[in-house]
């Protein structure tokens, strides 16, 4: 029978608990193929992520110690912490910021990757909780599918994105599960922590309140609800609409526009528009039946709630991302939230149907999740691999000679001047996992076929020459030529081979700091060969050396 404080398992759901020696092992495979899917996933950061940081990691975690050794008040300093960043208060990043800065050695970016993507694992283990207990184990498989795909790569290596999206997750199912089992306490502590970890963590107020209303605890619910009220009012205090970006009451004039947006952010995992527009669709559809046929007093008030807490995190999404076109929608650092409504409307509905036949559909979804977990990987490891290596020649770059370079965000002056400061405190060493440059030597190069270059990054300075680029086809070497019109050298780059976007596609990922400073004075062109018997692919890019 269905616990109304726990509110976890639902009317029915002992019925279908494994019976027979064949479910017992479907239940082991399961739970073995999710171990192993960790263990995938633990691997690859292991190998991908990078200790430097990116685009918002410099403002969010990396300026914030340098910020908090200028304040001389413990006041100026709990202002800043909890002072807004565009529509966020992030208070939980800037914590992450100033206690990685205190552990020997300074702020490390991979540990503050690893720290999110737990949390991630933690928000999983929620979801897999809101299905019955015989349906767990299948349960735990698809939400590991779906929640370790490479699809999921702008949050999994990027340590702002992981400690907030993740971190978000993990803070509101927290929030929901103990307001279900009655710790009041600890739901209002995890509903801070969401809340200032990024906007949408205030929807988790909505949420619970739905919860205790459903579950007749009306006082509390009224007692959250006027604390929420507050906390909603204070919360955009200073706010002011970026330049550029449209306000709130322009985007709302496009209501159908508006509604199409939101629905490919629920149905974000989609990768594509059109396709996560059609999911998305699919989920609303199947609360919409719910709400009709009133099967939805059968369905735990912990679900309900957490539904509405990811769907109101993507309708406010699409409220904020709205005016910057379609693709916004569907961003990898999102795709979270998507996965989320999918296992939450999975466990919703699943259970309704018989044992058997709810068995038989999840390990049918099973599938279709593997599917999905594949052709993300094809579809998102290419750009990870791309981005993990213009993070890691950044980074050598930086070890080098002090510069290095930044990919859009920051601008040089800021980026250089934070990783000063930050050096300048202890704060964080970038050029501590840096590797040496590459000696160029001298070569002729060859006439065969060449190879077609995909993408192909140049960063060139007094001193060294960096490349981050991919070339069509899986290649086990790549080969940088520099040529002025009266020598050539080359170097050898690092190389990973990966499946490409396409059925037919292969893609290899390249990479090299090359240390120009020996070189004659002189203007060179810049291609690649892909080892013997390939012919140089020239480029449009050129190098000064001076």
């Amino acid at each position: 029978m269905h616990n109304a404080v726990s509110g976890m398992d639902i009317p029915g759901s002992t019925a279908g608990r494994p019976a027979g020696g064949i479910r017992t092992r479907l239940d082991l495979a399961a739970w073995l193929a999710t171990i192993a899917l960790l263990a995938l996933h633990i691997a690859r950061l292991a190998r991908f992520a990078v200790d430097w940081p990116l685009h918002d990691d410099f403002t969010q975690i990396l300026a914030v110690p340098g910020y908090l050794a200028q304040m001389p008040s413990p006041a100026e300093r709990l202002e800043y912490l909890f002072s807004l960043s565009v529509e966020h208060r992030i208070v939980t990043l800037r914590l992450a910021g100033w206690i990685g800065s205190l552990l020997p050695g300074g702020l490390d970016f991979r540990l503050l990757i690893a720290l999110g993507n737990g949390l991630g694992v933690v928000a999983g283990a929620i979801l897999v909780l809101h299905f019955p207990r015989a349906q767990r184990a299948m349960a735990a498989l698809v939400t590991t599918l779906l929640l370790t795909s490479v699809t999921h790569y702008g949050a999994q290596y990027w340590a702002t994105g992981a400690l907030q999206h993740f971190g978000v997750c993990a803070y509101a199912m927290i929030a929901i599960l103990a307001a279900a089992r009655g710790r009041a306490i600890v739901a209002a502590m995890a509903a801070f922590a969401a809340a200032f970890t990024a906007a949408n963590g205030l929807m988790v107020v909505p949420a619970v309140v739905l919860l205790l209303a459903l579950t007749g605890r009306r006082r509390e619910a009224v007692v959250w609800a006027i604390a929420g009220a507050t906390l909603f009012a204070v919360y955009f205090i200073g706010y002011e609409t970026p330049v550029g970006r449209m306000s709130v009451v322009d985007v709302l004039r496009d209501p159908l526009r508006l509604a199409a947006f939101g629905l490919a952010t629920l149905g974000g995992i989609g990768d594509r528009y059109l396709p996560s527009v059609m999911l998305g669709g699919a989920i609303v559809a199947a609360w919409l039946v719910l709400l009709v046929t009133g099967a939805w007093r059968r369905v735990p008030p912990a679900l309900v709630a957490a539904m509405l807490f990811f769907a109101l995190t993507c309708a406010a999404i699409a409220l904020g991302r709205a005016a910057l076109g379609a693709e916004a929608a569907t961003l990898s650092r999102y795709r979270v939230y998507s996965a989320s409504a999918i296992l939450l409307t999975l466990a919703a509905v699943v259970p309704l149907a018989r044992p058997k036949q709810g068995t038989l559909a999840l390990a049918v979804v099973a599938v279709l999740a593997a599917i999905v977990h594949v052709l993300g990987g094809m579809s998102s490891m290419p750009p990870m691999i791309e981005l993990s290596s213009l993070q890691r020649a950044a980074r050598d770059e930086y070890a080098i000679d002090g510069h290095g370079f930044f990919l859009g965000f920051p601008d040089a002056d800021f980026g250089g001047y934070t990783l000063r400061r930050a050096r300048d405190i202890g704060a964080y060493h970038g050029e501590r996992h840096g590797s040496a440059p590459i000696v160029p030597t001298g070569g002729s190069p060859s006439s065969g076929g060449q190879p077609s270059i995909f993408s192909n990054h140049v960063h060139a300075n007094a001193r060294v020459v960096t490349v981050v680029g991919m070339l069509r086809g899986r290649h086990r070497a790549a080969t940088l030529w520099l040529d002025d019109g009266r020598a050539a050298f080359r170097a050898e780059l690092a190389t990973v081979r990966c499946m490409g976007p396409e059925w037919q596609a292969r893609t290899t990922v390249f990479r090299g700091t090359i240390d120009v400073g020996d070189l004659p004075a002189g203007r060179y062109r810049v291609g690649y060969d892909t080892g013997r018997d390939s012919g140089v692919a020239w480029t449009e890019r050129h190098v000064d050396v001076r």
